[in-house]
């Protein structure tokens, strides 16, 4: 190592990391700052629309486009084969040709750069043509590949120089935005922030504080903007309905094996997907369809064991929970776990306190 590289300035005194509470303070930090706040109104409007956008979507593909065709109004078992080979076709044409080739590789996990300025309508190409036609995939990753990416726009258009710390900075903080809107919360936005930057101490502290001030913005102005307008929106947030009953001691002992069971099966999903990635990779035409076409199998044999329409396989986040939240007896308990399991086979739940409840209901 050469002086210049170890030393700072001259007489060969060490270089000092600068302290965080006096970087906080400069007038740099604090325009990044104030930049990072004005960008999650513009995020927060944009993740509006777009979610705004897929319900509507969603809901003539699977209501009014059923009704169309066959006269009812609820899709007949077969319907989740076209519209799924669809959305693979759709999103292997946006893999193979567009830039940046759709967004991030999800086994990757989160993370990465955000999409550049003409990377940025494929990633939300591709979410619009498999979210609404039955890909069972929340919105969060394009949302965050969107935010970011039009947060690093914005930045760039402000003067910030492309490839600095502030831009960088300013992106994340527009991604926060984005996933504070989907999640109804800035603290969930922080969280998986935390996970994708992979940072800690002080250096934590400089970047999550832009980004909980943007993810603050946002969920205040997509709130308002959902109370004012009326639209209907997807959300991941679960709705707890007024009850006085209260988990007892048998849901929560039940939650530890049910946890243990859930990591292990996302290790093997994620071996899975590690081995399957590099063949998707070289054939991401056929390598999509075929995968979108196994899902559309999947819902259509789910639609035939049970009997039930193929549109309830791809409900997610609040969407699903009017339909398995358990009902309580007066003065008893049943453990969510048994009624859950027992909805998604078809069943009903046969332990005895719950037959006890519809006797009472009767």
């Amino acid at each position: 190592m050469t002086p210049a590289a170890g030393n700072g300035g001259q007489g060969g005194a060490p270089t000092r990391a600068p302290d965080p509470t006096e970087l906080v303070r400069r007038v740099g930090y604090l325009r990044t700052l104030a930049l990072a706040g004005l960008v999650g109104v513009p995020v927060s409007l944009a993740a509006f629309g777009f979610l705004a956008l897929l319900h509507a979507a969603e809901h003539r593909i699977w209501h009014d486009l059923p009704q169309a065709l066959t006269g009812s109004d609820t899709p007949p078992w077969w319907w989740p084969l076209p519209l799924l080979a669809l959305a693979g076709l759709g999103v292997g044409a946006v893999v193979r040709w567009a830039p940046g080739h759709g967004g991030h590789v999800p086994v990757d996990g989160l993370g990465g750069p955000p999409p550049s300025a003409a990377e940025l309508p494929w990633v939300l190409v591709a979410a619009l043509a498999s979210l609404p036609l039955g890909a069972v995939l929340g919105p969060e990753a394009p949302l965050i590949a969107g935010g970011g990416g039009l947060a690093l726009l914005i930045a760039h258009l402000a003067g910030v120089e492309k490839g600095s710390r502030k831009s960088m900075i300013v992106a994340g903080s527009g991604a926060a935005a984005a996933v504070a809107a989907i999640f109804g919360s800035p603290v969930v936005a922080a969280v998986l922030l935390i996970e994708m930057i992979q940072l800690s101490g002080a250096a934590l502290a400089i970047v999550v504080v832009p980004c909980l001030l943007a993810a603050g913005i946002g969920a205040i102005v997509f709130t308002g903007l959902g109370a004012w307008s009326g639209l209907p929106i997807g959300s991941l947030t679960l709705p707890v309905p007024a009850t006085d009953f209260r988990p007892d001691i048998a849901d929560l002992l039940w939650a530890v094996p049910l946890a243990v069971l859930a990591a292990a099966g996302i290790r093997v999903v994620r071996l899975v997907a590690h081995r399957v990635a590099p063949w998707v990779t070289a054939r991401p035409l056929s390598g999509t369809f075929a995968a979108a076409l196994g899902v559309g199998v999947c819902a259509a044999a789910y639609s035939l064991m049970t009997g039930r329409s193929p549109r309830r396989r791809r409900c997610r986040g609040s969407s699903c929970w009017p339909r398995w939240r358990p009902i309580r007896p007066p003065g008893r308990s049943c453990c969510c776990w048994r009624c859950c399991c027992s909805r998604a086979l078809g069943t009903r739940c046969r332990w005895r306190r719950c037959a006890a409840a519809r006797s009472s209901r009767r």
